[in-house]
Order: structure tokens, then sequence, then C-alpha cells
């Protein structure tokens, strides 16, 4: 079963972190973007409110129903899904995108093989974690998980 609790209770609370560190999410925008090269195709796994996929104009998947609504109310579908069995066939992406989803995972192995298969060949996985330390981690610490590869 997904971690969707937090987003549900709390949609706008990730955001406000976003908004609150607009530089570093700016920079966070601009690194990723940096790695895409022209026309190509990415997904988005535990897309929340779509402060990726929307300004990288890439596809998404979110299992929680609250982020997935206010991403509809912005214009942009959504698929729901979780990361360990995703919908996209195998060598369908350009790339796949994992920005601050590791700590709601389940599985993070079978979730990051699930991201690789739908890579094609020469893509890439970006896999960004926040540092339990740094500001968003100390602010969402209520909903951190300790996993083990």
């Amino acid at each position: 079963m997904p971690q969707t609790e937090p987003f549900e209770k709390h949609p706008n609370l990730y955001e406000e972190w976003f908004t609150q560190n607009q530089y570093t999410y700016k920079s966070d925008v601009e690194a990723a973007h940096h790695h895409l090269l022209p026309e190509s195709r990415g997904l988005e796994v535990g897309v929340g409110g779509s402060l990726f996929a929307v300004p990288l104009f890439i596809d998404g998947i979110e299992p929680a129903d609250k982020m997935r609504s206010r991403v509809k109310k912005c214009g942009f579908e959504m698929a729901k899904g979780i990361a360990k069995t995703l919908l996209s066939g195998d060598n369908s992406h350009d790339f796949t995108l994992m920005v601050t989803t590791a700590c709601f995972l389940n599985n993070v192995q079978k979730s990051i093989e699930e991201a690789w298969r739908v890579i094609k060949t020469g893509g890439k996985l970006t896999f960004d974690l926040d540092d339990k330390n740094r500001t968003v981690g100390i602010s969402h610490k209520e909903y951190q998980y300790e996993y083990v590869l």
C-alpha cells in the first residue's frame, strides 16, 4: 500500500516548502532540465503537486488522490499509480525522475527496478534524496521512513 497519508492529510505542506525556498526549487528544476535532451520523453514518479512534471513537460504518476486533484485543477492530467508497479511499457521513456519520493516507498529496490525498466537504453534515472537534516527533511520528520537497499 502506498504511503499517501501525509499527502491526503496535508496536501499543501509539501509545496509550501518549495514556495518558501524558491531558489532551491528553481535550482532543482534547472538541474533536471539541464539533463534533458530536446524532445525527450520523461516520467516523474510521485509527482505530488507537479512542481517538476509541469515545468519539465513530462508524464507522471501519483498515488495520492488529493495531489492528483490539485494537478487537474491546473489543467494537467496525472495518472494514478505507484512506483513499484509502473504502468508504462518497457523502454518507453528517455528518463525517469523521482524527487523526494524514496521516503514514501514501501519497496525502494523494486521501485528503482521499475524506474529502470521503463527507461530506454542509454536513458537516465534521477533519484533526488533529501537529507533528513535539511530544512525540508526536518519539516517532514513525522513522515520519514527508514529503508535498506
